[in-house]
């Protein structure tokens, strides 16, 4: 199966990425490289370098033709105080 990951470049989402590589998956591996780095993509899996707060680049990775899409790229939101919505707002 061909599986579009975002944040496949970071911690959680480039050892995802080996684990679908692995099982036999292709790859393509959606990031900024904000907080990820280009040394933990897995060989085997092509890099799109783009943001997901720019529509162009989201269009350009859905024509992968992708049959999943599992998602890392949150942007660090999980670490994000929910007191300052307007950090979300800017952020996105």
């Amino acid at each position: 199966m061909k599986l579009l990951v975002t944040g496949g470049c970071g911690y959680i989402g480039s050892v995802a990425t080996r684990y679908f590589c692995d099982k036999g998956h292709t790859c393509v591996v959606f990031d900024n490289l904000e907080r990820g780095h280009r040394q933990a993509l897995d060989p085997r899996a092509q890099l799109i370098v783009g943001d997901l707060r720019e529509s162009s680049d989201i269009l350009l990775a859905m024509r992968q033709d992708a049959w999943a899409l599992d998602s890392y790229g949150d942007g660090g939101l999980s670490c994000w105080p929910w007191g300052q919505p307007g950090q979300l707002i800017r952020r996105r």
